[in-house]
């Protein structure tokens, strides 16, 4: 234990000199508290630490990237959504099973990684994330795309290792000049 909590007090400690939580394999099960006071903290990577949900207080930083890969996360959480700055959502292997429709409010939104997250489908509102670039679905269940347009500016898609067995008619416009990924689908 008084490893886990070094460990913890210096990531505290650098958030405040960087702007930058980072923590992985401690099963902290919550965020610290102590970054609710760090108002530069822009960016918070806690990977495999046992967080089950988000704090409220988070939509009252700054918060400009999130990476919460491999934690138990009891679906999407509502707070990230009001995370109106953020331009990275990093939510790998966190099985949330589905997005909320109002995903496309994240306006600033410029990366979404959901590798393994138990998706079978994604709502409509993604279309909305005018500013998304990478989108990163591979390792889950979706098996149609037809009904959804894509981000305009979106130039990087995986879709690899889901239920997919041919482009879908809706992916056929993105062959415009600036998509240029798009990884295999089987």
């Amino acid at each position: 234990m008084a490893i886990a909590s070094t460990s913890l007090n210096k990531a505290i400690r650098r958030a405040k000199e960087t702007g930058t939580f980072a923590l992985g394999g401690y099963q902290l099960g919550e965020l610290p508290r102590d970054l609710a006071n760090i108002r530069e903290l822009r960016e918070i990577k806690v990977i495999n630490c046992g967080i089950e949900t988000l704090p409220g207080w988070l939509a009252e930083l700054d918060i400009v990237s999130l990476d919460l890969a491999d934690n138990p996360l009891r679906g999407f959480p509502s707070v990230i959504l009001d995370l109106v700055n953020l331009r990275q959502l990093g939510m790998s292997a966190v099985g949330i099973g589905k997005l909320p429709d109002d995903i496309g409010t994240l306006a600033c939104l410029q990366t979404l990684t959901l590798l393994d997250c138990g998706l079978v489908s994604v709502p409509d509102s993604l279309a909305e994330l005018t500013n998304l670039e990478e989108l990163d679905l591979a390792f889950n269940n979706i098996g149609n795309f037809s009904h959804l347009t894509f981000p305009p500016n979106l130039t990087h898609l995986i879709l690899s290792n889901n239920l997919l067995t041919r482009v879908p008619e809706s992916m056929r416009g993105l062959a415009h000049s600036g998509f240029w990924s798009l990884i295999t689908l089987a």
